[in-house]
């Protein structure tokens, strides 16, 4: 950099545009100055936001080293050459982000987009049980409508609760699965987890999609009594989860059709 371009250099123009205040405030001799006296040239009154930016400034200035007569150059700080890509670029967006646990596995199952919509905001603890409205204000009583014994949160109605824990065990004996039956009060990915664990490729792949079909009807049985006031028995809901399997199957669902050979 050459001696005076210091002050005027585009990227202390950049400064400038981010502290104003201590900017406007220094004169023009303190732009064009090589050294580091520049502050002993700003006049006038001083505002508190003008002294913080200036220490904000000096700060920033603190480790900047200047060559005589070296180009400056623009580094890619995002990775270890610092060269651009567009691949760097793309990462630095996700800087900072957390993962969804089994965010890449709900994705990759095989279901028609409403039920993944919908796991996917079972998994955010985002949908709208009675347990959830009752923390935000919306209504008193957070009991269960499937077995009115305790407060209707999601991991509650789609696992832990005894009338889903026997439409799951009816289910996954139909298929010939009673063994991956989980009887513990764990999460939702971490009871999806279990189920599957220790299975082969296609009967995992097979699992994923009758987890989140039984986990899609508990809800729909849910809606239809808090709704409709209808209720159905366990061996109907049951039956209406096969009868939707085997649409699934026709559809597309190749790998749930392994595991329902076994009716």
């Amino acid at each position: 950099m050459a001696p005076g371009e210091f002050h005027s250099n585009n990227w202390r123009q950049s400064c400038a545009e981010q502290c104003p205040p201590e900017y406007e405030g220094s004169g023009q001799s303190s732009r064009r100055c090589p050294t580091n006296n520049g502050s002993r040239d700003i006049t006038g009154p001083l505002s508190v936001l003008a002294i913080v930016q200036y220490i904000l400034l000096w700060e920033r200035l603190q480790d900047v080293s200047t060559t005589r007569g070296v180009a400056d150059q623009i580094c890619w700080r995002w990775t270890f050459s610092q060269m651009y890509s567009a691949k760097s670029a793309y990462n630095m967006f996700f800087c900072g982000s957390t993962r969804l646990p089994g965010a890449d596995l709900l994705w990759k199952t095989w279901t028609p987009p409403r039920v993944k919509l919908f796991m996917y905001t079972v998994m955010h603890q985002r949908t709208w049980t009675v347990e959830r409205r009752k923390r935000h204000g919306l209504q008193d009583n957070d009991t269960c409508i499937l077995c009115n014994q305790s407060p209707e949160h999601i991991e509650h109605l789609l696992l832990h609760c005894p009338i889903a824990k026997k439409i799951w065990w009816e289910t996954l004996s139909a298929v010939g699965l009673s063994s991956r039956f989980v009887n513990d009060t764990l999460g939702t990915f971490d009871t999806w987890t279990a189920m599957r664990t220790g299975l082969p490729k296609q009967a995992k792949k097979a699992m994923d999609s009758l987890f989140m079909l039984v986990a899609w009807h508990l809800w729909k049985e849910r809606n239809s009594r808090t709704f409709n006031g209808k209720a159905a028995s366990v061996a109907e809901i049951s039956d209406r989860i096969m009868d939707e399997a085997r649409a699934w199957v026709a559809a597309g669902a190749k790998n749930l059709g392994s595991v329902m050979s076994r009716e």
